[in-house]
């Protein structure tokens, strides 16, 4: 039961589900979007930069919330930034030209930038210090589900009519505005900046957050187009979308609760090696049930690195910090989602469609070694102090 409370109470609960229904509406409107410019013969590279768009903003809006609005109540500015989302959702498939497909794409990201960084900051100042990875997982899990359903959902729905899938994601939205009211109006503040240096102490987990959010946007905005260059039916992209995200939900709980146990930087590097040889593997196998075994591989790594690496930046802030590191840690996450579909959109357009995750292998191999030379220096340091 006391677990139980750590991971549902103090309105936590309420948390999860809006990171379900934002997580339906983000895994709905990207991919969409991409599927849909991908068959009005856009190119790749403006593909690239329009997803991209969605994620640069995101990463703005962050530190913009953060800088200018600390200690006050900023519910109605999270729920401001969801209906606007919600109506640039559903004006996104009337339009042709890609620069208002880039302005629309712009403010979705700014409205769900304000989302993220109030609720996961009152998600963490609720948390108690050994259960933060957990209480991470969870959330993530919840999101994922959201990704899963609409991942599932929005090709089929899509291939009925192209114009649905937007507005059922704007419906999720303004559903979420409507609980944020109800339920968590006044509660969501972001404590007054003391101005310490929080970045230099989170530099790690940041990286991290970096480059899941390169490689999560990169499946989400051009896996779609990639399986459509390779011939894969409109129908099955979904499902091939699908397994990548379910391996996440599945390895998300289960990662996050043995590194609460056993020490979640331990964790983070092993799931991080995991990734690098699963990657490979899609890069080399190039049938479709390849991709799928790989995929699923994949996401079962790759999935739990955003609850850790958020557990890691926030674990050893203090309460007024958090919306400092929540916000950081939204913005390199969200630089990491713009980078990854344009980088990876250039990498097919000179080398070709199997080049796809090239620029997220060495994103992930830079990683590996970053953790492994702060492992050995934070050994050789205890080391000498032992000695």
């Amino acid at each position: 039961m006391n677990q139980f409370n750590k991971l549902f109470g103090d309105r936590k609960w309420v948390i999860y589900h809006i990171a379900l229904l934002v997580g339906f509406a983000m895994g709905t409107i990207v991919p969409i979007a991409t599927t849909y410019m991908t068959q009005l013969q856009t190119s790749s590279v403006w593909i690239g930069i329009i997803s991209s768009s969605f994620f640069l903003t995101m990463a703005l809006g962050s530190i913009y919330l953060v800088r200018t609005i600390n200690g006050k109540d900023v519910s109605m500015i999270i729920i401001f930034g969801l209906v606007m989302t919600a109506i640039c959702s559903i004006i996104f498939p009337f339009v042709l030209s890609t620069i208002t497909w880039l302005v629309l794409m712009s403010l979705m990201g700014v409205g769900i930038s304000f989302n993220l960084v109030g609720v996961q900051t009152v998600m963490h100042s609720l948390t108690q210090a050994d259960s933060k990875a957990l209480v991470s997982g969870v959330y993530s899990l919840f999101f994922a589900c959201g990704f899963v359903i609409s991942a599932i959902s929005g090709p089929i729905i899509y291939d009925w009519n192209n114009w649905m899938p937007f507005f059922i994601a704007s419906f999720a939205l303004l559903v979420t505005s409507w609980f944020i009211y109800l339920k968590l109006k006044g509660a969501i503040i972001v404590p007054h900046n003391q101005k310490r240096d929080v970045f230099t102490r989170v530099k790690l987990p940041l990286y991290g957050a970096f480059v899941y959010g390169f490689i999560e946007t990169t499946v989400i905005a051009l896996y779609p187009m990639y399986l459509l260059m390779r011939g894969i039916e409109i129908t099955m992209i979904g499902f091939a979308f699908g397994v990548f995200v379910f391996g996440g939900v599945l390895g998300t709980i289960p990662v996050t609760y043995l590194a609460d146990r056993i020490g979640r930087e331990k964790c983070y590097g092993l799931t991080v090696a995991i990734s690098v040889l699963s990657i490979i593997g899609i890069m080399t196998f190039t049938s479709f049930t390849g991709i799928l075994i790989f995929s699923f591989i994949t996401g079962f790594a790759v999935g739990p690195l955003y609850a850790l690496s958020l557990a890691l930046t926030v674990q050893d802030l203090k309460n007024d910090e958090l919306s400092s590191g929540t916000a950081l840690f939204t913005f390199t996450y969200g630089i990491g989602s713009a980078a990854g579909p344009i980088l990876s959109a250039i990498a097919i357009q000179l080398f070709g469609v199997n080049h796809l995750f090239t620029v997220s292998l060495l994103f992930f191999l830079l990683l590996f070694i970053q953790l492994t030379l702060t492992q050995l220096t934070i050994k050789k340091k205890a080391e000498q102090i032992t000695g």
